[in-house]
């Protein structure tokens, strides 16, 4: 895990994974990312906050947002 150096908010990830066996073989990478359910609440401070979105940026990019 990095930190964005423009963007201090911003956490990069590279995930490596490699087929060991000695048979050719696709690997399926799925990450996982949790957060907090604040928005259903129905709290007053959260109100006016947006959903996490999670969107494909390129071929091997998902790019995230929290607000």
């Amino acid at each position: 895990m990095a930190k964005d150096e423009d963007d201090p908010e911003e956490l990069n990830f590279r995930i490596t994974a490699y087929n060991r066996s000695n048979a050719p073989a696709p690997l399926h990478i799925i990450p996982q990312f949790f957060f907090r359910n604040t928005w259903s609440w129905n709290l007053e401070s959260e109100a006016d906050k947006e959903k996490p979105t999670m969107y494909k940026e390129t071929e091997n990019t998902i790019r995230m947002k929290h607000y």
